[in-house]
């Protein structure tokens, strides 16, 4: 684990409030303006501690201003679509981190969690966390209705678990039989800061991008009353594409990372809360870190 500055984790630390604010709003309303402010203050110091330079900023204006034209009735469903698109690719030079205006914070670098594992490095993605909060915070399909849940609290936990008991018995064994991973129980130095950075800014920006935006936009392409051919279809083509975006973790990944998409598309789907798509999410990420070799086994 790398030696970094009280300072360098500032930023994230509103950014983690912020994100939590979220998740707390369902039960309280007021907290959504709590946690904007905790944004507002995450992105002052990130231009204080030289974390985001102007570009950042610019970019980031115009990912808000075109998310919200897209969603404008004054515009045609044609223009509208092509606004998305628009906004789909500045959210992905974003997520990709392929904008030269934004430091990320190495927290590990080229570590082993075990003499098995293969190397792993984590960063704390500035860009990644902005999209996530862009989208919770002006998408406005994901705003209301990420918590219109269809069950209650209780019946989604149920649901979460039912799903997560299938797809890790799913993706353990096929992982296994693969030659991915491997059995390797352990409790790793630094689990608090990858839960951390795991839940609070991976889990929350991918499940906010593929599920909350990308789900939601695929499925309203076929209008506000959308089938279940419409749905199927918004399931299979944001899974799809969530695999696509693990393609650095090679061909065995993408596909597992597929697998876990549906899973994670059909648990929002099935409860109407994105909070246990990113349960489910988070959940098996800290299956496979605690119990087998992680990211994968060293070849």
């Amino acid at each position: 684990m790398l030696s970094n500055s009280f300072a360098d984790f500032v930023p994230y630390l509103f950014l983690t409030i912020a994100v939590f604010l979220i998740l707390l709003a369902p039960q309280f309303a007021k907290l959504m303006k709590a946690s904007r402010f905790c944004a507002f203050l995450a992105i002052a110091a990130t231009l204080w501690n030289l974390q985001m330079n102007p570009l950042g900023m610019v970019w980031l204006a115009i990912a808000i201003a075109v998310l919200l034209l897209c969603q404008s009735p004054s515009f045609s469903k044609a223009l509208r679509i092509g606004l998305m698109f628009c906004f789909l690719f500045f959210a992905f030079e974003l997520g990709a981190h392929l904008v030269p205006a934004f430091h990320r914070l190495t927290i590990f670098d080229q570590i082993k969690f075990s003499e098995r594992s293969s190397p792993f490095s984590m960063e704390f993605c500035l860009d990644q966390i902005l999209v996530g909060l862009v989208i919770w915070y002006f998408y406005l399909p994901l705003r209301e209705k990420a918590f219109a849940a269809n069950t209650s609290i209780a019946k989604s936990f149920t649901i979460t678990g039912q799903n997560l008991l299938i797809l890790s018995g799913l993706l353990i064994s096929a992982g296994l039989l693969s030659g991915y991973i491997a059995w390797d129980p352990k409790w790793p130095q630094g689990l608090g800061l990858w839960s951390l950075n795991n839940f609070f800014f991976v889990c929350f920006a991918e499940e906010a991008f593929f599920r909350g935006l990308l789900m939601n936009f695929l499925k309203n392409l076929f209008g506000e009353s959308a089938s279940k051919s419409a749905l199927w279809f918004a399931l299979l083509v944001s899974s799809l594409l969530f695999g696509v975006a693990h393609w650095a973790g090679g061909t065995t990944y993408m596909g597992l990372a597929t697998v876990a998409g549906l899973f994670y598309g059909w648990t929002y789907l099935r409860t109407g809360d994105l909070r246990f798509s990113m349960l489910i999410h988070f959940s098996l990420n800290l299956i496979h870190l605690l119990f087998f070799t992680y990211p994968s086994i060293q070849l």
